[in-house]
């Protein structure tokens, strides 16, 4: 697939998928994936654990994931988490931007409350 960067004002998101995602059972020989395109999960409750690219993330209510297409991701239960998966219309090609390529792949609450 090929990359291309663009400016900000260029790139017009499009949602491909959203989806509840609701692992509370353990998964026996999860082989994780690698994103395709950019994604975001919220999550909403758990005590489980992501893998983005091999670093380690305790779940925590509140807590956001955002990836982007290449991440290699896998985890293990316990949580659950809303996820919009989108990318910027083109087939075949990576749209990127310096914006979203530097936002942290990973936002803890900890677990506090809002």
């Amino acid at each position: 697939m090929k990359e291309k960067l663009v400016p900000v004002e260029s790139m017009l998101p499009r949602i491909i998928g959203a989806n509840i995602y609701e692992h509370m059972l353990p998964i026996s020989n999860n082989p994780g994936r690698t994103a395709e395109a950019y994604e975001i999960s919220l999550y909403l409750e758990g005590s489980g654990t992501i893998y983005i690219n091999d670093k380690e993330y305790k779940v925590h209510n509140g807590d956001v994931r955002f990836s982007k297409p290449g991440t290699k991701l896998t985890s293990s239960p316990k949580y659950k988490c809303y996820t919009a998966i989108f990318d910027f219309g083109e087939s075949n090609m990576i749209l990127r931007n310096q914006i979203l390529d530097n936002i942290p792949e990973y936002f803890s609450t900890d677990g506090a409350t809002w």
